[in-house]
């Protein structure tokens, strides 16, 4: 029963990152103007909008996965704004199995004791893990199949962090001159 609780929560995690702010739904990606033909990007396939994004692999082993915290989360004194990425609690196992939930190109690495990639799956989506140790050979400018093994999670954390984001959404009520620069994202 724990199995099947965790195995929803999951892909309703995942759905909810796909479609957050997104113009369409993943199920069914638009397929009028503005859509990637498939031929040369980073899409699933013909008819992706752009900003959006199909995934169809969950990160890591949903048989792991004590807790999802979702996007938006509360939590003081760590995080006295809303979380702009969800974590996926696997306090039981060491060194999980990490899988890029949806194909894409690797945009940015941050490498050290504790790694970060950045995917870029369709123009203007891009999603993100943190806490994670890259396996070797991934690489800047380097393609990824949703499902492929793209590391471990790492041990300086116990969840991994999964964000996504989406430049064709644009939020009416952030005030980008109220950042500090380096907290925004810019592509």
């Amino acid at each position: 029963m724990q199995v099947r609780r965790n195995t929803a929560a999951a892909i309703a995690a995942l759905g909810i990152l796909a479609a957050c702010g997104s113009k369409t739904t993943p199920s069914s990606p638009s397929t009028g103007g503005g859509t990637n033909s498939g031929s040369s990007s980073n899409a699933t396939g013909p008819g992706v909008a752009l900003g959006s994004a199909v995934f169809s692999q969950s990160p890591i082993d949903i048989g792991v996965i004590s807790t999802i915290v979702p996007i938006g989360n509360l939590n003081p004194p760590d995080h006295t704004l809303p979380t702009n990425h969800a974590y996926f609690f696997h306090p039981s196992v060491a060194n999980a199995e990490v899988r890029s939930p949806a194909a894409g190109t690797v945009s940015i690495i941050q490498r050290g004791a504790d790694d970060s990639i950045y995917v870029t799956v369709s123009p203007g989506f891009t999603f993100y893990f943190g806490h994670i140790r890259l396996d070797t050979g991934i690489a800047e400018g380097g393609k990824l199949t949703a499902g492929q093994r793209i590391g471990v999670t790492a041990s300086v954390a116990t969840a991994l962090d999964l964000g996504i984001i989406n430049n064709a959404v644009t939020l009416f009520f952030v005030r980008p001159e109220r950042y500090i620069a380096a907290t925004l994202w810019k592509p």
